[in-house]
């Protein structure tokens, strides 16, 4: 089993390297007077990280589901499934009807059991129905005001106003809908607060940026992708699953090196003498990402860990990053009339396309393969590999988010 594990990661990684390729070939199309053989090896250089990454992943789960998974059916893996989404007030009824299905004898039965209770999981009869239509409604008088506010005031924020509300309602309502009762969330209050607070800033920067210039445009893909980053980051900083939960360290060293991040922009952005500066903190992103990684899964002797502490990092680092360039970008533009991203001439329109492409989109693209690859480093020869996986699984089951 060993043997297909390590072959598997061969296919895992070559998936991995031709979507990002593809990426690339999409965002960045080669060029008339473009050599076509150097871009193709720029390519296929660019993608190594991800294929590495996705090799040591796909090995790790490999690993987990060899011991985990080993003589269990089809109708008990659908309700480990689906047991693993439930919020920790349904974590016992997940345990009882994990147990009850070892009882039931017969394929059919067995099919029917685990279906039942995975639909029982995903939608549960006595969720807060009242709750949640309540909050639906909410949520959907909410959308259309912030159409009719935003609309009258700042109109080219007008999409992104009623996307984002609209899907960071939905999650709201979806949450709240699964569980039996409301409750605050259970993990660090200063992830919340920097969560809550890094989605606020790039809300006000990007309104600020589009007020300024009235020639300035938040276009369709830009408002779309905005609303939809932005909410992510808002679901795993205030609600994430509870594979990100825990380990506290990972949590306090990410949020700590996604404001360093932050911090560094802010000074290479302000101390710059010629712009063109985006290299400068992507490099950093990715170095810090791996280095946070890898120190994080020594310490703590978890590879999981080390990846909970990436995606940390790189979740914080985003959110506290947009709002620093975009506003360092308008004060660049207006004192030097070029671009901050490359010092070439720019207009005042490009600051937040600037930030949704590299600051939220590029560089967590660019840094969580490091990451990845930074917890398989850090943990080499502290732990064994399937001992932790199966720790991590234990804990996340056991322990309240």
């Amino acid at each position: 089993m060993k043997r297909v594990g390590l072959w598997g990661a061969i296919p895992a990684a070559l998936v991995a390297g031709a979507a990002f390729m593809a990426l690339q070939t999409w965002s960045s199309p080669r060029g008339e007077d473009e050599d076509p053989v150097g871009y193709t090896i720029g390519q296929v250089v660019m993608s190594g990280p991800w294929m590495l990454a996705a090799a040591i992943l796909w090995y790790a789960w490999w690993r987990w589901a060899g011991v985990r998974l080993s003589g269990v059916d089809a109708p008990e893996r659908l309700l480990a499934a689906a047991v693993a989404t439930l919020p920790a007030e349904r974590r016992d009824w997940g345990t009882a009807m994990t147990a009850e299905l070892a009882e039931v004898s017969g394929a059919h039965e067995r099919w029917r059991f685990a279906t039942g209770c995975a639909r029982t999981a995903l939608f549960p009869p006595r969720g807060n129905r009242l709750a949640a239509v309540l909050a639906a409604l909410a949520v959907g008088a909410l959308a259309v005001g912030a159409g009719y506010a935003v609309g009258a005031a700042l109109p080219s924020m007008l999409l992104f106003a009623v996307v984002f509300v609209s899907l960071a309602g939905a999650v709201a309502v979806l949450g709240v809908a699964r569980s039996w009762r409301v409750r605050r969330p259970g993990h660090s209050p200063a992830v919340i607060v920097v969560g809550l607070l890094g989605a606020a800033v790039c809300v006000a920067v990007t309104a600020y940026d589009l007020s300024a210039d009235r020639t300035a445009v938040l276009g369709t893909a830009q408002a779309v992708w905005l609303a939809i980053l932005l909410t992510a980051a808002l679901w795993l900083t205030v609600a994430p699953p509870r594979a990100m939960t825990t380990n506290r360290m990972a949590r306090r060293v990410g949020l700590g090196a996604g404001v360093v991040l932050a911090v560094l922009l802010f000074v290479v952005a302000r101390f710059s003498a010629e712009g063109g500066i985006i290299f400068a903190p992507v490099t950093a992103t990715v170095t810090v990402v791996f280095g946070v990684a890898a120190y994080v899964a020594a310490t703590t002797q978890s590879f999981a860990a080390g990846l909970q502490a990436t995606v940390w990092t790189v979740t914080t680092s985003a959110l506290l990053s947009f709002g620093v360039w975009v506003f360092e970008a308008m004060r660049w533009f207006d004192a030097h009339g070029t671009s901050l991203l490359d010092g070439d001439r720019g207009s005042a329109a490009g600051h937040i396309h600037e930030g949704v492409i590299w600051i939220l989109i590029a560089g967590p693209l660019l840094a969580l393969p490091f990451g990845v690859i930074g917890a398989a480093i850090g943990g080499v020869g502290t732990y064994n590999l399937r001992a932790d996986i199966l720790g991590a699984v234990a804990r996340s089951t056991d322990r309240p988010a």
